[in-house]
């Protein structure tokens, strides 16, 4: 905590009242005191949960909290249960953390559509390669 009388700093954002610059995590506007909305792309507990545990194992969670590259590792290795299982741990470490937590661990927020961009892609080229491979069978079979 910072000494008292120090500004304390951080990402900030406009306050949605009168316009000045405020921390991202802040409740109160502290020129104006009006209470104010949290951000649009806060990160979302019940969210987060619900991904983690039905698309922990594809990365769905890791690129809504736009950590891109380690969803596409996710994805590209979603079949050996690895990351099924760094998933079920996140799932209980997310699970125990309070909301400001999260919001003070992902401060970028969250990003709900790269997940479904991603997932759609990475559906799609799951399906393209059980197409592809559907049509090599009967060749390499021979």
């Amino acid at each position: 905590m910072p000494p008292l009388g120090a500004a304390a700093t951080g990402p900030t954002r406009p306050c949605s009242s009168c316009g000045g610059n405020i921390l991202a995590r802040a409740e109160i506007c502290p020129l104006c005191g009006v209470r104010v909305a949290p951000a649009a792309d806060a990160v979302n507990k019940v969210a987060l949960l619900l991904l983690i545990f039905f698309l922990g194992g594809l990365g769905a969670h890791r690129f809504y909290l736009r950590r891109n590259l380690s969803g596409i590792l996710y994805l590209v290795f979603f079949w050996t249960y690895i990351p099924s299982i760094l998933a079920l741990i996140e799932f209980v470490i997310v699970a125990f953390k309070s909301e400001v937590e999260l919001q003070q661990r992902y401060p970028e927020g969250a990003n709900s559509k790269a997940v479904v961009v991603a997932m759609l892609s990475g559906l799609v080229g799951i399906g393209l390669l059980g197409f592809l491979a559907a049509l090599l069978i009967p060749y390499v079979a021979r």
